[in-house]
């Protein structure tokens, strides 16, 4: 019932999702740009740094928002994870949806509302944060 077993329940539970994700923009970066870095005498680190990850920042920054918004969802493995003490949002909503009764109803509806909202900033800041990427990368390229 606690909090850090509830975070890896969810992690094991979402990650084939993340990495299938992943795996579409990983593919597409060509082995010749990092060996093309390694000969022109970087180091593995900068190579990761300089090429591959403006390279894969979009799979990524894609991936962590999916996983974020299917966490909200995968309530199976937190219900049976749950305790008195650490309650989490969907859980609650859960609780809410499943008593019945008038003054449930309408906090779950209030929450659902409210979850709405939450999951509607984080993908308004992660569009505007992956747009002043992009015009970063096209500064320092033009």
């Amino acid at each position: 019932g606690t909090l850090g077993v509830m975070v890896i329940a969810l992690s094991v539970t979402l990650l084939p999702q993340g990495i299938r994700s992943i795996s579409g923009g990983v593919v597409q970066v060509q082995m010749e740009l990092q060996e093309a870095a390694r000969a022109s005498g970087a180091s593995v680190a900068t190579t990761i740094r300089r090429i591959f990850l403006p390279l894969a920042r979009p799979s990524l920054v894609g991936a962590w928002l999916y996983v974020f918004i299917g966490s909200f969802n995968a309530l199976g493995a937190v219900l049976l994870l749950q305790s008195g003490n650490n309650q989490l949002f969907s859980t609650l909503l859960w609780s809410f949806y499943s008593n019945g009764n008038l003054g449930s109803t309408e906090s779950f509806a209030a929450g659902c509302v409210l979850l709405f909202l939450i999951l509607l900033c984080a993908i308004t800041a992660m569009v505007l944060i992956q747009r002043g990427l992009e015009r970063g990368q096209r500064r320092t390229a033009g």
